[in-house]
């Protein structure tokens, strides 16, 4: 682990300190907390973050958000109002290339001093490695106690530092029983392991859709509005499903035959060339013309709103927050019965689940909802 210059912080961050001795009174004891975030674009862990630090401000509590000096303006909108602790810039999470040990050194030295000075009784961080691993020594060496927030899948491929700062987390927040159940099986020495749904703020995603949005979204794909478009929304990783979706449209008859693809999320760099991969397999099942590849958006709520049908054909999702977005939107939604998807939806009433990685089930729920739009 990028240690170097831990050593030499000032004797006082690691002697004074008002917390508890014990870690987890802290955290019962005092209502402060730092949201430790490293990242510019606002993904769904940082939205969920960001949801929570907005909660707990307008609870009476004290909560604020660290922000690299590189992060994006919508990002900043979207913390307005909160206390923010402006970091270091780092690089993007899943750059190849590692953040120079004196980088996060000073990243650590910032946290640290914003802990003792604004009396922060708990960090909360996501399980992203460098974040993770910033709020456990940052609360080990303030004797503060470390909240980590696990949103992604965790299994023995997973990142080291993210596997250790769970076992050295205060608590374990899992957000749903499906990842608290894999980490259990990892054997992982996790404290207070508790699974926590995710939530979705219905005053921003409601089912009040405007005609105007819709059209203005489709027409800058050119996109007609009466053509059926299926969504599938989030980053550009295989688990996500793509080529499955593609798979199943191209297999179908003429029955969908008109249907458009909107694949909404960035690429991904822990993934190189999948993005082109996709194209050459919509080049390959001729559907290329209706496949449409969409980078990150700031405003995810026109998306929805243009949308007929959200795609969630992840073979093991942890959460999805685009599916309670997409449900409190009143959008149908397909998906996997896999992850934590059957946590979230009843296949029937609140959508349809198929059976992992079946290609042809996928097709014929996605045919029974275009037919059926009572159903849907």
């Amino acid at each position: 682990m990028p240690l170097a210059g831990i050593a030499s912080l000032p004797e006082d961050f690691r002697t004074h300190t008002t917390a508890p001795t014990s870690n987890l009174a802290a955290m019962r004891t005092e209502q402060r907390v730092l949201f430790v975030n490293t990242r510019d674009r606002l993904e769904a862990d940082v939205a969920v973050h960001v949801q929570l630090a907005h909660g707990l401000q307008q609870s009476g509590s004290y909560a604020a958000f660290s922000l690299t000096r590189t992060a994006t303006s919508y990002l900043s909108r979207r913390i307005a109002g909160l206390p923010t602790l402006p970091l270091p810039s780092q690089q993007p999470q899943h750059s190849s290339r590692r953040v120079p040990p004196i980088r996060l050194a000073a990243a650590l030295h910032t946290m640290i001093r914003y802990t003792l000075t604004h009396r922060i009784a708990i960090l909360h961080a996501t399980d992203r490695p460098r974040e993770a691993f910033l709020a456990i020594l940052a609360a080990h060496l303030t004797h503060r106690a470390a909240i980590i927030h696990v949103h992604s899948n965790i299994d023995a491929s997973s990142s080291r530092i993210s596997r250790w700062s769970i076992a050295h987390a205060d608590a374990v927040i899992g957000v749903s029983h499906f990842l608290c159940r894999s980490i259990e099986q990892l054997s992982l020495p996790a404290r207070n392991l508790t699974a926590v749904h995710n939530a979705v703020d219905t005053d921003r995603f409601h089912p009040r859709r405007s005609p105007e949005a819709r059209y203005d979204w489709r027409s800058r794909l050119g996109i007609p509005p009466t053509v059926f478009l299926i969504g599938l929304i989030g980053r550009r990783i295989p688990y996500k499903g793509h080529a499955d979706l593609l798979a199943a449209i191209a297999a179908a008859g003429p029955d969908l035959a008109t249907i458009h693809i909107a694949l909404v999320g960035a690429p991904n760099a822990a993934f190189p060339g999948y993005t082109q991969e996709l194209q050459k397999q919509a080049q390959h099942f001729d559907i290329a013309q209706r496949v449409h590849f969409l980078d990150y958006q700031h405003d995810i709520l026109p998306v929805y709103q243009a949308l007929d049908l959200l795609a969630v054909p992840s073979w093991d999702e942890p959460f999805g927050l685009v599916i309670i977005e997409a449900m409190a939107t009143k959008l149908p939604i397909v998906g996997y019965a896999s992850g934590a998807l059957p946590e979230i939806i009843t296949s029937g009433r609140d959508g349809i689940l198929v059976s992992r990685r079946d290609i042809a089930a996928l097709r014929q729920a996605i045919t029974r909802l275009l037919h059926d739009p009572v159903l849907a």
